[in-house]
């Protein structure tokens, strides 16, 4: 329950929603999926409006090259995830979000000056 994924207060809201059952309909989800995690992380999602400047990719196998890249590191859990990645093509304006500069997975709380979604799988122990 102490993962979270934080853009900076200074800017706009991105909208973005986390969802453990599926894809949130009526927004754009991208699969956050870690195929040697055995705590059913097949159906967890990332979601954004479809107006999003975001066009999330996931990697679980390092980051992609050509894109810019957040690493979603979970230190407490021994299923690989040291070579998980978000990453993102973006075109934005300036009221919003930088990717990936604005933006910052944390393992361990909300950090201060953030705001954030909790990135939460109740069947594995380890988030």
């Amino acid at each position: 329950n102490d993962n979270y994924f934080c853009w900076r207060q200074t800017v706009k809201d991105p909208g973005m929603r986390w969802s453990s059952a599926g894809p949130i309909s009526g927004m754009r989800c991208t699969q956050i999926h870690e195929s040697a995690d055995p705590h059913t992380w097949m159906d967890n999602y990332l979601c954004e409006p479809y107006n999003s400047p975001y066009k999330f990719s996931w990697s679980s196998a390092g980051a992609i090259p050509g894109k810019s890249c957040i690493q979603w590191l979970e230190t407490a859990d021994p299923h690989t995830w040291a070579d998980n990645f978000l990453c993102a093509d973006s075109q934005i304006s300036q009221s919003e979000a930088r990717f990936p500069e604005d933006f910052w997975f944390n393992s361990a709380r909300v950090p201060n000056g953030y705001n954030c979604i909790q990135i939460h799988e109740s069947a594995d122990p380890h988030t």
